[in-house]
Order: structure tokens, then sequence, then C-alpha cells
């Protein structure tokens, strides 16, 4: 069967240590999870993606994980587009060392503590794997990346991958990453599996970081390409989306600050609403009078300290008959955050959807 469809499927060809556990959360939170798959091994992949039912993959949005390398597409009866993050091929290698080093629920730190396997024997270990996922290896690609291959890749990257995001720019790829698939609302992003305890690139000895240079030649290539290709998009944006992008900066460094200020009552998707602009306009329908005063303080620190001229009303209700005459008298804003008394938030999304509310402008925050 062939499906046809506006939208191709994506796939996040994720390499290790380059920040896809953390765009792996920015994609689980774009799409619905009934739509979206996650593999960690490409045999996990190639196995279930041959036995998917038509009607589950005519709905699929995404693929994602270690286990979606290039070439994985061809098990899909859909049009597929990669997308792929890269970052400096030394570092990467430094940080996947010492993330296994470290993390004694890593499968290869067992090993390298067993054995003693310095960062330099590592590296001889693991060379260019940034190249070996993006040539997809080892089911479509079966060698080992070499210099030779490099118009091979270029010639896939240029082809299949629709976006390639860069490490050192999280904010930018995250953004530009909204544009290129056609996400209408802005998501924001926390660093997953940060590793605190490995040195700087600066305090590995000079000659280690030459012999990873060396040994990751191909990757160097492709990272080197991926950055013109990414500088090149930034120069490319308009002023309104150069403008876009600004603001989405400051927004997300408003969303770290909101997260680390430890505002356990509500979960992210509130930060997240109420940063998609400057200017927003509000409504909370709000069935638990004791969080009034958390709201008024919650949206005026947002005002007073990071300007974001928020909008916004909040209306209380005690029964069904007091929030239908709200409902036929409101003006439904940019959004709307329900807060209803624990187990009757499905209650309260019927009757706003009854009422007009667009329920893709709808919002239940609070961590009961």
């Amino acid at each position: 069967m062939t499906y046809l469809t506006k939208e191709p499927v994506v796939i996040f060809t994720h390499a290790g240590r380059t920040g896809g556990d953390t765009f792996n959360a920015v994609l689980n939170n774009v799409y619905d999870r009934k739509r979206l798959l996650h593999f960690e091994t490409t045999m996990e992949a190639w196995t279930r993606l041959r036995d998917l039912p038509d009607d589950y993959t005519s709905i699929l949005k995404c693929i994602h994980g270690h286990g979606a390398p290039y070439g994985i597409g061809a098990c899909v009866n859909r049009e597929t587009t990669y997308t792929t993050i890269c970052r400096d091929p030394v570092n990467r290698v430094i940080s996947q060392y010492y993330i296994y080093y470290h993390d004694s629920t890593r499968q290869m730190h067992e090993r390298i503590h067993r054995e003693a396997i310095s960062l330099e024997q590592y590296a001889q270990m693991n060379q260019n794997e940034m190249a070996s996922y993006c040539l997809g290896r080892p089911y479509y690609w079966p060698y080992e990346p070499h210099l030779n291959h490099l118009p091979k890749l270029f010639d896939i990257m240029e082809s299949h991958f629709s976006f390639i995001g860069i490490t050192e720019y999280y904010d930018e790829t995250v953004f530009l990453a909204h544009k290129h698939f056609g996400w209408k609302e802005l998501y924001f992003w926390t660093k997953s599996l940060e590793n605190k305890k490995r040195p700087a690139l600066e305090e590995v000895p000079e000659q280690t970081r030459s012999l990873i240079e060396q040994l990751n030649l191909v990757d160097r290539a492709l990272y080197n390409y991926a950055f013109d290709r990414f500088q090149s998009e930034l120069k490319n944006l308009s002023d309104e989306e150069a403008a876009a992008l600004q603001e989405y900066r400051e927004s997300q460094q408003v969303f770290v600050h909101l997260l680390n200020a430890g505002v356990e009552l509500v979960n992210q998707e509130l930060h997240r609403v109420v940063l998609q602009k400057k200017g927003m306009k509000i409504a909370i329908l709000l069935s638990v009078p004791e969080l009034k005063v958390f709201f008024q303080n919650y949206f005026e620190l947002l005002n007073q300290n990071f300007g974001r001229a928020i909008d916004y009303k909040i209306y209380h209700f005690a029964s069904s008959r007091e929030l239908n005459r709200i409902l036929e008298n409101i003006e439904f804003p940019d959004y709307t955050i329900g807060v209803p008394q624990p187990g009757e938030e499905l209650q309260l999304r019927e009757l706003l959807k009854t009422s007009g509310a667009r329920v893709d402008r709808l919002a239940f925050v609070i961590n009961y």
C-alpha cells in the first residue's frame, strides 16, 4: 500500500554525545507518543519496522534513537526525511569516553574499568561514529568510514538529510528544527545526561587531542560540512526570522530559570505555553481557589523580571454552572490554562471543546 501524505516521517539519526538525548526529549514533546517510535539498536529497528501494520505506518510521525541510522527508512512504506546533530569530533569522543568512565549504568563502564582502557585506547576503538551513522553502518553501508567515502557521504547528506544541527549551537539548532519541520509552537530544552565530572577540552593533553583528530578525519570533514551548511542557514534568515531566533534564545534562558527555580507545583508545559511569545493573552480557568495567589505571583514574576508583557485573566469557578457562565462570555485568548479539581480534567476539557475553545491551545499544568 502506498500512503499519500504531505508530511514525511522524520528520522533522527542519533550519534552518541551529540546532544541527541536532549533532542529526543524535544521530539517527544512535539509529536504524539502514539505516532513516534524509539529504537536503541538497529537490529530492533529493522525487525519492528518490517512488521509494522499498514494502519500504524499511515499515522507514524517520527523515529529516533541510536537504532535509527541512515537507511532505516527503507523499512517504512512512507516518504521519509532524515535529521541529525553533529558535534566537534574531538570533543565528542572525549565526552563519550568520560560518560562511560563515570556512569556505572552504561555497559561500557565495567569494561573500561576492568581492562583499564585509557582515553587514547578508547579513541582507537571508536572512530568516525557520526559518519558511520550517516552512511548507514552496518546494514546499509558495511564499510568503516574512510576519506574515500566522502563523496558518498556528502551525497547522502545533501539528498536525504533535510536538516543538520550543531551541538555547539543548540538554541539555534532547536529553533531551525521548528522552521524545517513546520512545528507550529515553540519547544524548549534542558540538557540530558550532562557529565560535569569530565575534563574540559583544553585540560586534555594536546597529544591526545591530536590523536583523536587523526582518528576521526571523516567525522571532521562531516562536521565541517555540517557547520558550513548550518551557518549558511543562519545567514539566510530573514530579518523577521532573525528577530524570532533572538526572542527564542531569550525565552530559552527564562525557561531554564523557571526550571531551576524549582516550581514543583506546575509541570513544564506551563513554562512552555507562557513563553511562546511576548505579550501572550492567557485565560486561567481556576477551580482551586488556593492557587490564585500562586498564578498571580508567577505571571508578575515573568512580567516584572523578564519583560514578558503577559496579559492574563484568572476566572474562578466552583461549579459547572459557573463555568458555563464564564465560557459564554469569555473571548478565548492565545492560550487557555485549565486548573480543575483533581480527577475533573476530562470533564473540563469536554466543556471547553463544546464552547469553542481551541484544543491545541489548551493546557493542563498542575502536578496533582
